[in-house]
């Protein structure tokens, strides 16, 4: 009975020991806001899509695919995307999306105009760019589809390849209070080349229970989600 609670206790270990030591970069404590800085970003108003360059920050920028970028796009929508804006407040899906690469956290009816706001933090010492989604509103006012308040999260990118283009995705939920903001559909969240066939989301995309979004992860690490980028593959 001893040697099977040891094996037993091993094999849970395990996961969350690899987990960790899969991830190139390090991931703050908990699951709330960290490095939010006090830059905003400059356009804020409903379906807004607002160019950074980020190749000051992150030496060498940032390779998806066969490409690399110099900026990013920010959505108002709660992504981020790669060389082309983005507008679109209705998350038809990630492994439907075709415009290109994005990165999102709550592609959602966001409406910061409504409430809340985003920053944007360049680290430059640490090489890492931080988008903050900032006690934000659902389109739909006080009646999106589920729930009810604001939300705030975070995507941080993290330079890892001393400037070959190799970075990290981190996902940070603080506070997930709604969903499907004006009606429009249920949040999804992950990643995509735009391709329809290089994707992953996370494990709540498109469901209700993305009002729990705070308590699952991919890491071992509760409320955040992360991948690695190498050589433009994503991990």
């Amino acid at each position: 009975n001893i040697v099977i609670t040891v094996l037993v206790v091993l094999l849970l270990l395990v996961p969350f020991t690899t987990a960790l030591a899969a991830l190139s970069f390090s991931v703050e404590a908990g699951n709330g806001v960290v490095d939010q800085g006090s830059t905003l970003v400059s356009d804020v108003s409903d379906d807004s899509s607002t160019q950074i360059t980020i190749n000051d920050t992150i030496e060498g920028g940032l390779k998806l695919g066969g490409t690399t970028y110099n900026d990013i796009y920010v959505g108002s929508n709660g992504y981020i995307t790669f060389g082309h804006p983005q507008t679109s407040f209705n998350p038809a899906g990630i492994a439907s999306y075709t415009d290109g690469p994005m990165i999102a956290a709550q592609y959602d009816d966001i409406d910061p105009s409504k409430g809340g706001s985003i920053y944007i933090n360049e680290d430059d010492t640490n090489d890492r760019v931080t988008v903050t989604w900032y006690q934000v509103a659902p389109f739909g006012g006080p009646n999106p589809q589920y729930g009810s308040g604001v939300n705030t999260f975070q995507i941080r990118l993290h330079g890892t390849g001393g400037g070959n283009g190799d970075f990290g995705i981190e996902f940070r939920y603080d506070t997930i209070n709604w969903i499907g903001g004006g009606g429009s559909g249920l949040p999804t969240a992950g990643w995509t080349f735009g391709d329809q066939t290089t994707y992953s989301e996370v494990s709540v995309s498109g469901e209700t229970t993305f009002l729990t979004i705070e308590s699952e992860t991919n890491i071992s690490h509760p409320g955040v989600f992360g991948w690695d980028v190498s050589g433009g593959s994503v991990v």
